[in-house]
């Protein structure tokens, strides 16, 4: 499954807003000792869980994708290999022809 440079580099840059975001949100909290109201506090923890899933679905997505981005650079590979042989094959056609 080819994947778009542009496509791949929009996803690098959003999941290292992700992890610019997260960063904030530990200094944030870090920085000043902030309560939650128990009003809020369950959906506080909902949203936090929510943040957190989709965390872990990224990563699963990523770890497919590096798989994917494995595999096209061993195709590639095969492409070196089959562009060398051929040139080989033509140099032995130049040299048997002199």
């Amino acid at each position: 499954m080819p994947v778009e440079k542009r496509d791949f580099l929009g996803l690098l840059k959003e999941s290292d807003g992700i992890l610019d975001s997260a960063e904030d949100v530990i200094v944030l909290l870090d920085m000043r000792k902030t309560k939650v109201s128990k009003e809020i506090k369950k959906d506080f923890i909902v949203v936090m869980k929510k943040a957190i899933a989709t965390v872990d679905t990224l990563e699963r997505a990523m770890d497919l994708i590096e798989v994917i981005h494995l595999l096209k650079v061993i195709d590639r590979m095969g492409c070196i290999a089959d562009h060398a042989e051929n040139a080989a094959d033509m140099i032995r056609v130049m040299i048997a022809k002199s």
